[in-house]
């Protein structure tokens, strides 16, 4: 919590400097940040608006990769708001706001917020469809994290999907790499929804294990919310 109120102080006092200086574009920088800060502490309302003003300052000073940036952002946040629709809305502009052979990362990460989007939405073939495309995206840019977490993404599609082998595939695999790599909430992550597979999906495996050991990892890294998904599984 204090690093997140160190940060919004000294964003915050930039985005004065900004304004005082007369520069848009260190103001809609600033103020982009203070969206992603604030969507890291869950104030996706504040976030929103924040998105909001900085990609409205990004597209009068004419700036495509900010504008986007922002764009991307405020679909994120959408999604995380249950406004699904103005969620897919808003990320398909995001992505033809990047421009072609450029931004190829910016693009592959798009494409992959406009597939959760599609996910939560319940929109399981948008959402196959987009998760695969992100994933291809990302190896194509040698993204080792997009790829894991488009992979764990596709894999909970299809479990929706009742497609549960290419499932149990695409998760084993999630988790392998997300271990590897050592971000441990999407590996808290994958563990759940091995447990949530192996209760539709007995060749899964034992859920009980799954959701053991994402519970053993949540509890030792303090990420409750982790922790609350594994105790409910």
């Amino acid at each position: 919590m204090g690093s997140h109120d160190e940060a919004t102080r000294t964003l915050t006092e930039a985005h004065r400097l900004y304004l005082r200086l007369g520069n848009r574009l260190g103001q809609a920088h600033t103020l982009r940040h203070l969206g992603i800060v604030g969507r890291t502490r869950g104030r996706n309302r504040e976030a929103a608006e924040l998105f909001t003003a900085a990609q409205q300052l990004y597209a009068e000073i004419g700036d495509r990769l900010g504008q986007a940036n922002a764009l991307k952002n405020l679909g994120t946040v959408r999604y995380q708001q249950g406004a699904y629709d103005a969620a897919i809305s808003t990320l398909t502009s995001a992505l033809h706001l990047y421009v072609d052979g450029e931004h190829r990362l910016g693009k592959a990460n798009t494409v992959h917020e406009l597939g959760v989007a599609h996910l939560m939405k319940g929109d399981l073939d948008s959402a196959t469809r987009a998760l695969t495309a992100a994933h291809q995206a990302y190896v194509e840019v040698d993204a080792q994290l997009g790829q894991a977490t488009s992979i764990k993404n596709l894999g909970v599609a299809l479990r929706l999907a009742g497609r549960y082998p290419e499932s149990a595939e695409k998760l084993t695999t999630a988790h392998e790499r997300l271990s590897a790599i050592g971000v441990r909430d999407d590996e808290i992550d994958a563990l759940n929804d091995l447990g949530d597979l192996a209760l539709d999906y007995p060749p899964a495996g034992d859920p009980r294990d799954y959701f053991g050991r994402a519970l053993e990892l949540a509890r030792e890294h303090r990420l409750q919310l982790h922790e609350a998904r594994a105790l409910t599984g």
